[in-house]
């Protein structure tokens, strides 16, 4: 696979390091109590040495795939307003995801999928948006899946401020399919939803438009990292 420009500490994601995520056996071998193997996986993948940050790593992706997601993205696009978690956690979290991220191997695993629901005024923004030279950001870090069946059934369950401001009813099913990240990178290995294939997109992603294709309310858009 061809290499990315990345950062000087984070490498690239190789079938070699792949293999070594998809066959580890977190979710069999390793505990809440008892998670060695994890963290020493994720040491590995991050030339990081410090046991403690490792783990406030692994906090911060659980969280990220847990119940935070929706608080760590307000935060992350500065909205500090009606979180469920304690402000300062959710700082804490969103900083060690994006740190997290910018030292992990970087993804070049090949077409990634984002199931979402918006409103008609959502997604008229997110295609202006896109169209922009700036190019569209997903609000903060965002989950991905290689699985298309995934994102499928995620864009069933997308809970993003559901307000007068971003236009309602939600009624506009989309799948974003991006064939190529920049930066993100697999949490597999570490996601609270075990075998979905997901990958994690930094919050600084932006993404230029590169096709919409429509069946009613069903929108595919096809977006390419800028």
């Amino acid at each position: 696979m061809a290499k990315g420009s990345g950062n000087t500490r984070g490498t690239n994601i190789t079938m070699e390091n792949l293999q070594v995520q998809m066959n580890h056996p977190k979710k069999q071998d390793d505990t809440w109590e008892d998670n060695s193997k994890t963290i020493g996986l994720l040491k590995q993948l991050t030339s990081i040495k410090s046991d403690k940050l490792a783990k406030d790593y692994l906090d911060a992706v659980e969280k990220f795939t847990g119940t935070y997601s929706y608080d760590i993205r307000k935060v992350q696009s500065g909205d500090y307003t009606d979180l469920d978690y304690d402000k300062k956690e959710v700082k804490k979290a969103a900083k060690n995801l994006e740190e997290f991220i910018k030292l992990s191997p970087k993804w070049e695993g090949g077409i990634t999928y984002r199931g979402i629901t918006l409103s008609e005024k959502e997604l008229n923004d997110f295609i202006s948006d896109a169209k922009s030279t700036k190019g569209v950001s997903m609000r903060g870090a965002s989950s991905w899946s290689t699985n298309r069946d995934v994102a499928d059934n995620a864009m069933m369950y997308f809970d993003y401020d559901s307000v007068d401001k971003f236009g309602n009813p939600k009624n506009c099913r989309v799948i974003l399919r991006c064939k190529k990240q920049k930066y993100a990178t697999s949490i597999d290995y570490l996601s609270v939803n075990y075998g979905q294939d997901e990958v994690v997109a930094s919050s600084r992603a932006r993404y230029k438009l590169v096709q919409v294709r429509n069946s009613g309310d069903n929108y595919f858009i096809d977006i390419e990292a800028k």
